[in-house]
């Protein structure tokens, strides 16, 4: 797959919903086809993932878990934060320039 999109309860519900509401068919048709974007319901391992060398690009809510992992794999991080310290850390991770906020 091009992307896999890993989701837990509420988010992968609010993702559905999203689904079923969006209006752009060919956007709604890359999220649906399984062979470009893969999205799972259960627990993924991150780090696993991020073993990966096909792996280019690591979009992450920049807790710093998941940072540290970003960095340690070395792959460019694209922080979308979501609240609390993940603002702090996607600051630092774009002063860094290890990836972009």
């Amino acid at each position: 797959a091009f992307a896999v999109l890993a989701f837990r309860n509420a988010n992968y519900e609010a993702y559905q919903i999203v689904l079923d509401r969006m209006e752009n068919d060919q956007h709604k048709a890359i999220l649906v086809n399984n062979q470009r974007v893969q999205v799972q319901n259960q627990f993924v391992s991150q780090k696993w993932i991020l073993q990966q060398s096909s792996v280019h690009l690591f979009i992450s809510h920049c807790g710093m878990g998941s940072v540290v992992e970003g960095l340690y794999f070395e792959h460019p991080i694209l922080c979308l934060p979501l609240c609390k310290d993940q603002f702090v850390d996607a600051m630092a991770i774009d002063h860094a320039g290890v990836g972009q906020s």
